[in-house]
């Protein structure tokens, strides 16, 4: 059981990361053409989320909460 949690786990932070890669910063992102189905504010908010539910997502399976012990 706890393989898996971890497994997925890693997959959350790996899509987290494209998904903060893919973001346009200052000196613009990975997705800098205006050519597609998403462009300007649409592309960011919706990045924008999936970065803040990808992070709720890997903060409620953190490790923390695996590492209790229980009493017996």
């Amino acid at each position: 059981m706890l393989t898996v949690l971890i497994v997925i786990h890693l997959m959350i932070v790996i899509a987290m990361v494209g998904v903060v890669l893919l973001q346009k910063s200052e000196g613009g992102g990975l997705v800098s053409s205006t050519s597609g189905f998403l462009t300007g504010r649409g592309t960011a908010n919706v990045l924008t989320r999936t970065t803040a539910f990808l992070a709720m997502l890997r903060q409620s399976l953190s490790p923390a909460p695996w590492r209790r012990k229980t009493v017996r």
